[in-house]
C-alpha cells in the first residue's frame, strides 16, 4: 500500500481505531505489537516491540505472547474493516485446548485472526532464529483447531471479518461496501 494499513479508514475512523473498540469490550487486555508506539499513542494501548526484528508478523505475534497477561492471545491484524463480534467470541471460545485456533477460507490458513497458546513460544522461537518467518510454518509442532468455512459461515456469514486491505482496489472496494451497509 505504501502507507501504514492500520491508519486507513474505509468508513470515517481508522480501520485499527474500530477494531481496538471492538476489543476492548470483549477483553480486559488489549495489547499492540507495533515497532512504532508514538503513531499509535491515540488508541492509548499498551505497546510491545518485536524481539526478533524484520521478522514480520511472527515476531509481532511471539512479542504479544511473551507480553499477554493471559495464556492465551487472539490475533487481530490492523486492517480488517469488517471485524464481526461474533466471529471473535466464537473463535476465542472455541477451542480452549488447543494451542492455535485458525480459520482455513478457500483452502488456505488465515493466521492473523486466530488464538494463539503460551505453548506457541517455543515453537514460533525456534522458527524465527532459523529465519522463517512463515506465521503458519511451526503448526506442525503445535495442536492446531482448524475452523471450517461452514462453521464460520454460522457466525460471520460470507466470512467478512477476514476481509483486508492489501491494495488501493481492495481499499476502494471496502469503502463501497461500507457505505451500501449504512
Amino acid at each position: 500500500m505504501g502507507t501504514n494499513k492500520a491508519l486507513l479508514s474505509v468508513a470515517d475512523r481508522p480501520i485499527i481505531e474500530d477494531e481496538v473498540r471492538l476489543l476492548r469490550a470483549l477483553f480486559d487486555d488489549v495489547l499492540l505489537s507495533t515497532n512504532d508506539p508514538e503513531t499509535f499513542a491515540f488508541l492509548a494501548l499498551r505497546t510491545v516491540a518485536d524481539r526478533f526484528r524484520d521478522a514480520g508478523p511472527l515476531a509481532g505475534i511471539h512479542a504479544g505472547l511473551c507480553a499477554a497477561v493471559h495464556a492465551r492471545l487472539l490475533v487481530v491484524a490492523c486492517d480488517l474493516p469488517f471485524l464481526r463480534e461474533s466471529l471473535v467470541r466464537f473463535v476465542v471460545m472455541l477451542d480452549p485446548f488447543a494451542d492455535v485456533v485458525v480459520a482455513r477460507i478457500h483452502g488456505e490458513v488465515e493466521p492473523l485472526l486466530a488464538v494463539y497458546s503460551r505453548a506457541c513460544l517455543t515453537p514460533i522461537e525456534r522458527q524465527l532464529a532459523r529465519g522463517q518467518f512463515k506465521v503458519s510454518g511451526f503448526y506442525g509442532d503445535v495442536r492446531v483447531r482448524e475452523v471450517t468455512e461452514s462453521e464460520i459461515e454460522s457466525v460471520d456469514p460470507g466470512a467478512r471479518s477476514f476481509v483486508n486491505v492489501n491494495t488501493a482496489a481492495e481499499l476502494e472496494k471496502a469503502r463501497r461496501a461500507a457505505r451500501r451497509r449504512d
